[in-house]
């Protein structure tokens, strides 16, 4: 698999001075999911995160889906997806464009230690940039 920001360069924060002491840490962002994505198969197009290393698969994408509404848990974290509409196209090309709005609830087992996070932000894609990409907003 290969990122579309390049083999070992995906995105990441580190926040700090986070209260060691609250209950939990609420990260939302968007993601736009740009151009030909397809959820053939288990390894195809997908999404995650990465929290102090942790990787946490936020599951797969397709051009011709509405994920909107998924909701996991994973490593202790809870996620839920809404999407802001149908897959069409949004002036990215010729394919369905969608943009989703992710909210994480993460655990003090995260921060408690050290009061950091360190988040990055993953894509996995079997397709050049030209037919598949994606970005991270309003983190």
């Amino acid at each position: 698999k290969k990122s579309n920001s390049g083999s070992g360069i995906d995105p990441f924060k580190i926040y700090h001075l986070i209260p060691q002491d609250a209950a939990s840490i609420s990260l939302e962002f968007d993601f736009y999911e740009i151009d030909g994505w397809n959820a053939v198969s288990p390894r195809d197009d997908y999404v995650c995160i990465a929290i102090d290393d942790i990787a946490i698969n936020l599951g797969r994408f397709d051009e011709h889906l509405n994920e909107s509404g998924r909701r996991g848990y994973d490593h202790g974290l809870s996620y839920a997806i809404l999407g802001s509409s149908q897959p069409q196209n949004i002036g990215f090309g010729p394919a369905r464009d969608q943009i989703h709005h992710f909210t994480v609830e993460i655990p003090p087992s995260f921060y408690e230690d050290d009061g950091e996070l360190r988040i990055m932000f993953q894509v996995r894609i079997n397709d050049g940039v030209e037919n598949e990409s994606a970005v991270f907003d309003n983190i």
